[in-house]
């Protein structure tokens, strides 16, 4: 049994697409965290973290993208990359009416935190901090030239075409009990439309040209055995960033889930120390 508050809810994203999102509220919260999910999953798989930081006084709130999970949209899809930003804008202002005198923590995996820094970048939130883990910046393996182009072609041509998201579940996490769980999950989406690949590839190309632009504390975490996101793309995201406070923690032989990582209670610890600065 839990101490702390379970909630669910509807609510509308750009262009008024209905939304799930979802709370869980410990009875005295000192704080927030806003948890915004990667390609193919949902919000659900973050349990990990709310239940090693609910006990610690920090709220949560996720959602789940249009497209994914309990949301509505084509499945996998995405007009613009920039409306999953204006998504997060309108989440992070709900959840600031629903915690007016709390400090806002916002934690985006994979490609929820290339979503979040690009938010950091254009919208200069007032958070208290950003975290980012395995944020998709540079491909664990490079696209060749070719598949670039048609990829382009394709997103203009037939946006809605769908095909394999090539994520191997095995490069999740070491612990096999991770990888039976997502592969078995009927939420988790393994395909994704040329239009969504397209944005993606887009936004990293753009992501180090909008780094000098963070002026959010700043928290970059990365597996360096990360075979889907590479590590280096935090690096260089690190290095060319201005944010105050910023800090960088890459954890030797840890694949892409850090936050289901066996000896992830090391990443916790991190980011509650971190955290326990700016919160």
């Amino acid at each position: 049994m839990t101490d702390w508050e379970h909630k669910e809810w509807r609510w509308q994203g750009k262009g008024g697409v209905s939304l799930y999102g979802q709370s869980w509220t410990p009875a005295a919260p000192r704080g927030v965290l806003i948890l915004v999910h990667g390609l193919g999953e949902h919000s659900n798989r973050y349990l990990n973290v709310v239940n090693h930081f609910c006990p610690r006084g920090m709220a949560h709130s996720g959602y789940d993208h249009r497209g994914f999970g309990k949301s509505d949209g084509t499945r996998a899809y995405v007009d613009s990359f920039d409306d999953y930003v204006d998504d997060l804008d309108s989440f992070v202002a709900d959840a600031r009416g629903r915690h007016a005198d709390k400090p806002l923590v916002v934690v985006g995996h994979s490609m929820g935190g290339l979503i979040v820094l690009r938010w950091a970048a254009l919208r200069a939130p007032s958070v208290a901090a950003i975290v980012s883990s395995g944020a998709a910046l540079e491909m664990g393996e490079p696209l060749p030239g070719a598949r670039l182009i048609a990829t382009r072609i394709l997103s203009r041509l037939v946006p809605k075409l769908s095909m394999p998201n090539e994520v191997d579940p095995n490069g999740l996490s070491h612990d096999t009990a991770v990888v039976k769980a997502y592969v078995e999950d009927p939420l988790v989406i393994r395909k994704i439309t040329v239009r969504l690949g397209n944005e993606i590839l887009r936004s990293m190309g753009e992501a180090l040209a909008l780094a000098g632009r963070v002026n959010v504390p700043l928290l970059l975490l990365h597996g360096e055995k990360d075979p889907l996101v590479a590590a280096s793309g935090s690096q260089r995201f690190y290095e060319a960033t201005q944010a105050p406070h910023k800090r960088l923690h890459v954890y030797p032989g840890f694949y892409h889930e850090i936050f289901n990582e066996i000896g992830k209670e090391k990443v916790f610890q991190d980011v509650e120390a971190w955290l326990s600065e700016r919160v």
